[in-house]
């Protein structure tokens, strides 16, 4: 068993976490700071901020709106919400001394919700609590059944229409695109990343979804659905 200096020293090593004197976790390495970066590294870092860009526009989360209506929305009172990158790499925890690194860059762009004044909005989104978690892995064990997962790529952005006007300024830096205009901003369709009420407008939409496909919401999960099919036998 490895000792608490021996652990600390493990995660150290690898950048994953950064130790205090007072014993405090901090995240460190995590997150680029493109003014910053060497010129292969901002190369990289704008490649994913255009692949993420375009996950937007697949996904039609945001319509562009510029000149005058834009300056109709603004006289009407509507408050423009910053929006930043956020660039990461999704190697770093391979990182090791002395070993060739080669970072999978991974950028994401969200909004500022320290910046909404919407009042009145519901923000709270139900989730697999741990209960729920143990009971489906026991039935599986007993059944000795082979579990599946699977992520939602954008899953925010399969999320419910937003009921709200939300106006998002371009984050610093631009968007890496042709035609960019940093004048444009964006009107939300959709649920994006950092907004208060993103995780509840998916949420509802995979409820909906789940109970249109068949599946049962649990009377004491919110966040479980059970399927049960039978098949009725002749005597």
């Amino acid at each position: 068993m490895k000792t608490k200096e021996q652990t600390h020293a493990f995660l150290a090593e690898r950048s994953m976490v950064d130790l205090s004197k007072s014993g405090k976790k901090k995240a460190t390495g995590k997150q680029f700071n493109y003014e910053k970066e060497d010129e292969t590294t901002r190369k990289g870092i704008d490649e994913a901020r255009r692949a993420e860009w375009l996950k937007w526009e697949k996904f039609m989360a945001v319509r562009p709106i510029e000149g005058e209506g834009l300056q109709q929305l603004l006289r009407e009172g509507y408050t423009p919400i910053g929006t930043q990158w956020i660039d990461t790499d999704k190697h770093l925890h391979l990182k090791r001394p002395g070993v060739t690194h080669k970072p999978e860059y991974k950028s994401r762009s969200v909004a500022l919700g320290n910046q909404e004044t919407t009042l009145g909005i519901r923000t709270g989104s139900p989730t697999a609590d741990l209960d729920s978690v143990n009971m489906i892995l026991s039935w599986a064990s007993s059944e000795k059944l082979r579990l599946m997962a699977l992520d939602i790529t954008n899953a925010y952005f399969h999320g419910e229409t937003m009921d709200r006007l939300m106006i998002l300024k371009p984050p610093r830096g631009g968007i890496p695109i042709a035609g960019y205009n940093p004048d444009r901003m964006y009107v939300c369709r959709t649920p994006i990343y950092g907004s208060r009420d993103s995780g509840r407008l998916f949420w509802k939409r995979l409820r909906k979804e789940s109970i249109a496909a068949g599946l049962t919401a649990s009377k004491l999960s919110s966040a479980l659905f059970t399927s049960q099919e039978m098949e009725s036998q002749k005597l």
